[in-house]
């Protein structure tokens, strides 16, 4: 959550959670649950791939389909 810039709202809305339950995990009151970690995991891996993978956009002059870095 922290190194991906999230709010907490944010961080349960992204793994399905709500944001009551995100609390409690960050607290330590309640234990984090492996599917609540994985789903977790998941949702940074997907961040990842989306960073680096290429944006097609069409030219303004040819039509032509180019891959650009984002």
């Amino acid at each position: 959550m922290h190194d991906c810039g999230l709010t907490q709202q944010q961080a349960a809305d992204a793994v399905g959670i709500s944001r009551r339950m995100l609390s409690y995990y960050l607290s330590g009151s309640k234990p984090i649950p492996e599917t609540v970690w994985l789903a977790c995991k998941g949702w940074q891996a997907e961040q990842r791939e989306a960073q680096h993978k290429p944006r097609r956009h069409r030219t303004a002059h040819s039509g032509v389909t180019m891959a650009t870095r984002a």
